[in-house]
């Protein structure tokens, strides 16, 4: 008995483990890095579907990690949100033919 429960534990949190990871990068999450300024809604479903990478967003930072969330954090100031903002996701669409009018990332 005890053999089956721990083998059902064990399923159990291998199923977790894998649903936790497939959920990464899904859904909408909205860019608001200067509190009041103009919040962007980014679709993960949308940009992984056309193939960006999660390095394209997340790059490695100068202590060579990678901060997948809370970038307003550190880049909190109007300036820094939109030459930081701007520069990375204008700069890809541009190139990917995404949206580039204010209107196209800020409903």
């Amino acid at each position: 008995m005890k053999q089956v429960i721990g083998a059902l534990l064990a399923i159990g949190l291998v199923f977790g483990l894998a649903m936790n990871a497939s959920s990464k990068g899904s859904g909408t999450y909205v860019i608001d890095w200067h509190k009041g300024g103009k919040k962007a809604p980014l679709s993960f479903t949308k940009h992984k579907a056309a193939g960006v990478k999660c390095a394209s967003c997340h790059p490695k930072h100068k202590d060579g990690s990678r901060h997948m969330s809370n970038c307003g954090k550190c880049h909190s100031s109007k300036a820094d949100a939109l030459k930081i903002g701007h520069q990375m996701c204008l700069g890809c669409h541009r190139k990917s033919r995404g949206p580039t009018s204010c209107k196209g990332c800020h409903p």
